[in-house]
């Protein structure tokens, strides 16, 4: 795989992403994460974590540019990415106040329900305001 790819699909939020390299891109740099993080706390126990942690935050920032790649074949802003993030985030705290675990779960049924719709929701056929028609997957022959 091209670098020029990588770079293109994780560093940047511009273009379009379709379903199918949506699904492909994000779940490859969750499993890569996990494996990673995994093998950090499992050798490094505490420090493993601090490190694993940063190391979510730069992969937060990759999935929020395939995400926003992806609103964006939707013919949306891609700031919605970041709006979609806060959200899930929100709904992660209120789930672990009491009293407040309806609302969080509510909130996260709304995630679950907007990730069902990039993921299955057709993109814009042609051009869009975000640029042409994306290939199936961009760096995959």
């Amino acid at each position: 795989m091209n670098q020029d790819v990588i770079k293109a699909i994780y560093l940047t939020n511009n273009g379009r992403l379709g379903r199918l390299a949506y699904f492909g891109y994000g779940l490859a740099l969750a499993i890569v994460f996990a494996i990673v993080a995994g093998i950090l706390v499992s050798l490094l126990g505490m420090i493993g974590m601090v490190i694993s942690f940063v190391l979510y935050l730069a992969v937060l920032y990759c999935q929020y540019n395939v995400a926003a790649k992806r609103f964006q074949d939707l013919n949306q802003p891609g700031q919605y990415a970041l709006y979609l993030m806060g959200v899930a985030f929100i709904a992660g705290v209120l789930s672990q106040i009491s009293g407040l675990t309806m609302i969080g779960g509510l909130l996260n049924i709304l995630v679950f329900l907007v990730a069902l719709y990039l993921l299955f929701m057709p993109g814009t056929q042609g051009s869009n305001n975000y640029g042409p028609s994306p290939t199936a997957l961009p760096g995959v022959q």
